[in-house]
C-alpha cells in the first residue's frame, strides 16, 4: 500500500502561500477597506481600482498637468490685512535701507545708552561706608543691597521692555525708559532715608535695563547678518567697559569731596 503524505510539498506551501498572500500593489488606489493611506492615496491588495485622477492631476493619458508627481494641489493663502509690514525691498523706511552713516549712527546711540547704565550699576561701590552712614544702614547686606537692588532691576525690565518694543517700536520704548532712569538716577541724590534710596535706585534700574534689552534688536534691525560683525562688537564693548569705569569715576568724586570738607586753616592770630 502506498504511503501518501498528508502534509504539502514545500514547493506546494510556498505556491499556496503566495497564491493567498499576495504582494500590494504599488499603483494608487481608492480602496477603502484592507488598504493603506499613501499622501491621500490608498494602496490596497483587493481591487485595485484607479486613484483620484482630479485630486493627484493626472489624466487618462497618464500625463500630469502639474510636474509635482501626484502631489495635491495647495491655494497660496490670503494676505493678512492686520499684517504691518514693508511696502517692498526697497521701502527707504526699512532700516536695513538706511545709509551707512544712519546705521552706524544708531549703533553708537544704543551703545552709549549701554554703557552709561552699567556706570550707575557699580558707582556706588567706593561710596557704600559712606551712604550707610549717612541713611542709617547699619547692616553690611543693606549696604550692599543699595548696589545689587540696580542689578536686581535688570532682571526684571526686559520681560516688559522686549514685548513693549515690538509694539509700540524700539525707538520710543528706549526714550521713555531713558527719561525714566533719569529720573529716578537723580532723585537718588535726593533721598532722604534707606528706603527712598532703595526705591529709586530699583526703578533707576528698570529704566537703565532698556538699552540692555533691545540694543541686540537696534542692530539686528539695521544689519543684515552677514555685516553685524563691527558692530557687535562695539555695541558688546559698552556693557564691559562700563561696570569698571563706575567705580574709578565714584573714587574721584569721593577725594574731592573730602578736600572740600576739610575746614581751612587758621590765620594765626596776631597779638
Amino acid at each position: 500500500m502506498e504511503r501518501r503524505n498528508s502534509l504539502p510539498s514545500v514547493l506546494s506551501r510556498s505556491s499556496t502561500v503566495t497564491d493567498e498572500y499576495q504582494v500590494p500593489s504599488l499603483s494608487p488606489t481608492s480602496c477603502a477597506e484592507n488598504s493603506h493611506d499613501f499622501h491621500g492615496c490608498r494602496f490596497s491588495n483587493h481591487h485595485p481600482e484607479k486613484c483620484d485622477e482630479t485630486r493627484y492631476g493626472y489624466h487618462g493619458n497618464g500625463s500630469a498637468d502639474t510636474p509635482t508627481m501626484g502631489l495635491a494641489r495647495t491655494q497660496s493663502p490670503s494676505k493678512d490685512p492686520n499684517l504691518v509690514t514693508w511696502s517692498g525691498p526697497e521701502d527707504p523706511e526699512n532700516p536695513l535701507n538706511w545709509s551707512r552713516p544712519a546705521k552706524w549712527a544708531a549703533v553708537l546711540i544704543v551703545s552709549s545708552f549701554t554703557f552709561i547704565s552699567p556706570v550707575s550699576s557699580t558707582m556706588v561701590a567706593p561710596a557704600l561706608a559712606a551712604i550707610g552712614k549717612e541713611f542709617g544702614i547699619t547692616s553690611s547686606m543693606e549696604q550692599v543691597l543699595v548696589m545689587s537692588i540696580f542689578l536686581l532691576a535688570y532682571a526684571v525690565g526686559p520681560f516688559l521692555l522686549g514685548p513693549l518694543s515690538e509694539i509700540f517700536g524700539r525707538v520710543a520704548v528706549l526714550q521713555l525708559a531713558n527719561l525714566f532712569y533719569l529720573v529716578f538716577n537723580t532723585a537718588c541724590g535726593f533721598a532722604q532715608n534707606k528706603q527712598q534710596i532703595l526705591a529709586f535706585r530699583f526703578l533707576s534700574g528698570l529704566g537703565g535695563s532698556a538699552p540692555q534689552a533691545l540694543g541686540g534688536g537696534v542692530i539686528s534691525d539695521c544689519w543684515r547678518a552677514e555685516e553685524r560683525g563691527k558692530s557687535i562688537a562695539i555695541y558688546s564693548l559698552a556693557p564691559f567697559i562700563g561696570p569698571a569705569v563706575g567705580p574709578i569715576g565714584e573714587s574721584i568724586l569721593m577725594k574731592r569731596k573730602k578736600k572740600k570738607r576739610k575746614p581751612p586753616p587758621k590765620k594765626p592770630v596776631r597779638s
